[in-house]
């Protein structure tokens, strides 16, 4: 299949990006990776007047570890981050999800940045942004402001992202010392059914993110009270999950009833609650 036609644009600086933003506003649409807007294009489920090419911004490219974390920039694809000896290291937790994600050539084109603006709920990295307490930077041609991941998912495939803005870069903070992500899915390759990603944080506080769940990625504070200050073992692990199980009111699917989603939440929580804890305590 084709896509309806469309105008073709291909900006060099983030300023002139910014301008066609501003200039088309609702009319136009970004393209990183392009692995789930080339998609929905092909199948007519997504018609822009406007496809605004970012792949010439060189700015745009690439991942820095800072004092402050890693920095994911636009155009940084999921396999480059994947692979990277620094990010193992810096946020070994972005690196394990992204295993997980789609298949090798899919994560060899695809974004970080752009899985995050896609925002689907069953995604991992969005729920892997939830649970490392990450910070999205929204440039306009006016404004620059940054985003919490706490604040940025809103819905089914909707952010805080408005027309006019540009997601440069997101940021993973780099205050956790142990984590842990487990998922239940059909077939490799395939979107999670139901996943959880935990962080602990250097005070020793819990954060927990589940996917497949809600209309976005879901951050479960009622499982992560039963962690607090607390010395995790199995027991307080399988509390946990079931706390979760018991918060949150899960949305069937072609994939799955919400009893089913809400049983398979139990098992999933624990497993990722007991491998973050065990890497925390790696890490002292």
């Amino acid at each position: 299949m084709k896509p309806a036609p469309f105008a073709y644009h291909t900006p060099s600086t983030i300023d002139e990006a910014t301008g066609m933003l501003a200039e088309l506003g609702d009319d136009a649409t970004l393209l990183a990776g392009g692995q789930s807007l080339i998609p929905l294009m092909n199948l007519g489920l997504a018609r822009p007047n406007n496809v605004i090419d970012l792949r010439r911004i060189a700015p745009l490219n690439g991942f820095d570890t800072t004092g402050d974390g890693l920095v994911i920039r636009a155009m940084a694809t999921q396999r480059q981050v994947e692979t990277s000896e620094a990010v193992k290291a810096g946020a070994p937790l972005v690196a394990d999800a992204l295993t997980m994600v789609g298949f090798r050539p899919t994560r060899t084109r695809g974004t970080v940045v752009g899985s995050l603006t896609h925002a689907d709920p069953a995604a991992e990295l969005p729920m892997v942004a939830l649970a490392l307490d990450a910070k999205l930077r929204l440039v306009s041609r006016d404004r620059e402001r940054t985003v919490s991941a706490d604040d940025f998912f809103i819905s089914y495939f909707t952010t805080q992202r408005q027309p006019s803005e540009l997601v440069v870069d997101v940021l993973f903070p780099n205050r956790f010392k142990g984590w842990g992500f487990a998922e239940f899915r059909r077939r490799t390759g395939d979107f999670a059914i139901v996943a959880a990603a935990v962080a602990v944080e250097t005070s020793g506080e819990y954060r927990i993110a589940l996917g497949g769940i809600a209309d976005r990625p879901l951050r479960c504070t009622s499982a992560e009270e039963v962690l607090r200050d607390q010395d995790v073992d199995q027991t307080l692990a399988q509390a946990a999950a079931e706390a979760a199980a018991e918060a949150v009111d899960p949305l069937g699917d072609i994939h799955a009833s919400p009893d089913f989603k809400r049983r398979l939440l139990i098992p999933i929580v624990r497993a990722a609650v007991l491998d973050a804890t065990r890497r925390g305590r790696d890490n002292g």
